[in-house]
């Protein structure tokens, strides 16, 4: 059994993320690679001696190895492990598709449409390089992915598209594909081709890739049937509710691309991947753009970092680790929960509704499988004792309270002097009336004169909202000012007069200033991400040349940095055996793709 602290190979265990049908899944530190966070992808004791669950850890490695696209994730590689295949990946900090479509209906939040069709071109933008990248021999290795779907698409909180999951991919190069009448992959995202057993090629993952498009549009999937016999059937013969049917707001691009690509013969759809994202990007996204910040803002919407248990239980983990390094043990947390990883496509295999419905995919019933708790009662709050205070006696264990007088026995009344139990008078009923009133008054009026300065000091407190500040895809933390008064550094949380307040988040190495107005009421909690953008800079020449940035050593020409921190950079080219150096100052912005071919293209 592995457990927190154990060394696997030069990998540090943290504690286990999920709990698979075929794989147990870890986080881990790589103790050589700058202590990154990588995952432990180790398959069960009992499939161990199964020579198909390991020919598919093996396949994904294989894959993963020839696939290096920002859209699709890393594999770092694979190793036996005490007689078991251990897979190696990168750590994605975000949640599958079928999880965001499942808490944005539990919010009724709909998905903007220029999400969705930047999601679909990234994903075809990655198969685009799977399918053309060359082989072993030099050859176009033609992978198909064979199980593109919800559950194989990963959104990072930090607004990341990354296809995952090549177990099942075929191509070229690697011996044991699919024989003859064989069918791999969930049935609801396989194309008619294959479902007829015909050669697939890559307009079979398109299908897909449509099928995605379609769910994303409408919150259902294409096909919907009571059985697997019948949903082929309906795949292979029938064609899908058109999304504007089921949603009026559809915009008509995205459903013709949709439609287009669902299309049943294979030569009717979009001549590769490249051609399908350009429809998406020429035709859409151009006027409608979206970009990592958009995909961050509704990740953190759905998953907010304070109170998502997912992500809660992956900062309990680091910082398990960190305390380790004091106590010299790690803690164990226990297993993770069923519900905090399942994938449950129930609540896309719903029927279209009988007339259109303005934002389907936000509105649509889930059907609860779960019985409905009872309702239970919120006991008092807990007194804790003030021991500053020497005159604080300590509350007793019950909540303390004044209870009415208890009615008096039989044999107590025969006990008392008769003048007790003298029938008392009865007054009329306006002078009790007029008594009441006059009780009361008195008691309001002693409740006033009774608040003391410190109880005011309390009730101002109460009054206060809290402001929780932390940064996010930056190198530094930011410094941030509150109405222009300078609180501290991220991450850090300020009590604060309710209001409108004007939040500056800067980041002064990168000369980068995020500006933001947030409304912060009495006694809630707000949360401000100081997030700057990414952009993606290649320094390419001049060849022979070395390159310093920000100070650091310098690197051989080429060089790539893939979404870094937008802001200021400064560039020193430098050739060996030559003391003259070339300096210059280069500005990145948010999104942008910058390409250096020479410090003369720079001023």
């Amino acid at each position: 059994m592995i457990r927190p602290g154990q060394r696997i190979e030069h990998f540090r265990v943290m504690g286990k993320l999920a709990n698979g049908g075929m794989a147990s899944v870890y986080l881990a530190r790589d103790l050589r690679q700058n202590e990154r966070l990588v995952v432990l992808k180790v398959i069960l004791p009992h499939l161990r001696d199964n020579e198909d669950y390991r020919a598919m850890f093996e396949r994904e490695a294989a894959v993963g190895a020839l696939v290096r696209h920002p859209n699709s994730v890393d594999v770092h590689g694979i190793f036996m492990w005490q007689g078991q295949a251990v897979l190696v990946m990168e750590f994605l900090d975000g949640r599958n598709l079928i999880q965001v479509i499942g808490a944005a209906r539990r919010r009724k939040q709909a998905i903007s449409f220029a999400v969705v069709a930047h999601v679909i071109s990234r994903v075809a933008r990655a198969m685009e390089l799977a399918w053309n990248i060359p082989g072993p021999n030099g050859e176009a290795a033609q992978i198909i992915h064979r199980d593109i779907s919800p559950e194989n698409v990963v959104l990072t909180y930090d607004g990341e598209v990354k296809l995952v999951d090549f177990g099942i991919a075929k191509h070229n190069h690697i011996e044991g594909n699919t024989q003859a009448g064989q069918l791999k992959g969930k049935y609801s995202y396989m194309s008619p081709e294959q479902i007829r057993g015909e050669e697939a090629d890559h307009r079979a993952d398109q299908y897909s890739q449509c099928v995605l498009l379609y769910i994303l549009l409408t919150g259902r999937k294409p096909f919907v049937a009571a059985n697997d016999v019948e949903l082929l059937r309906l795949i292979v013969g029938e064609d899908p509710v058109p999304p504007s049917q089921v949603d009026p707001t559809v915009p008509g691009v995205l459903e013709e691309i949709a439609l287009r690509g669902l299309r049943k013969a294979p030569a009717a759809r979009f001549s590769d991947h490249g051609h399908l994202a350009a429809h998406l990007e020429d035709r859409y996204l151009a006027q409608h753009p979206a970009s990592y910040a958009d995909i961050r803002t509704l990740m953190n919407e759905l998953f907010p970092e304070q109170s998502d248990a997912v992500r809660r239980r992956i900062q309990m983990l680091v910082d398990a680790e960190r305390d380790s390094t004091v106590t010299g043990f790690f803690i164990e947390l226990p297993e993770p929960e069923a519900d905090l990883t399942v994938h449950d496509e129930t609540i896309i295999e719903i029927p279209p509704p009988e007339n259109p419905v303005a934002n389907f995919r936000a509105t649509a019933v889930i059907p609860n499988p779960l019985p409905i708790e009872e309702a239970t009662e919120i006991g008092e709050a807990t007194i804790l004792v003030d021991l500053s205070s020497p005159s604080t006696t300590p509350p007793s264990s019950a909540p303390s309270r004044t209870l009415p007088p208890r009615a008096q026995t039989k044999r107590e009344r025969q006990v008392l002097p008769k003048a007790k139990l003298r029938k008392p008078r009865r007054a009329p009923v306006f002078a009790l009336f007029a008594l009441a009133l006059v009780a009361i008054f008195a008691v309001v009026l002693a409740g006033l004169n009774s608040v003391t300065p410190n109880d005011e000091a309390i009730g101002a407190k109460t009054r206060q909202g809290t402001v929780a500040l932390r940064s996010t895809g930056a190198d530094e933390a930011a410094e941030v000012r509150i109405n222009g008064a300078r609180v501290g550094s991220t991450p850090i949380e300020v009590k604060h007069e309710p209001g409108n307040l004007r939040v500056i988040c800067s980041f002064p190495s990168r000369k980068v200033v995020l500006r933001q107005q947030i409304d912060l009421r009495a006694g809630a909690r707000k949360h401000v991400l100081c997030a700057p953008g990414h952009a993606d800079l290649r320094i390419s020449g001049p060849r022979g040349y070395s390159i310093s940035i920000d100070g650091k050593p310098p690197v051989a020409i080429p060089v790539s940095l893939v979404r870094t921190m937008e802001g200021e950079y400064e560039l020193v080219w430098s050739r060996t055996g030559r003391e003259k150096t070339h300096r210059r100052t280069l500005r990145l912005a948010a999104d942008e793709k910058r390409s250096v071919r020479h410090w003369k293209a720079l001023k």
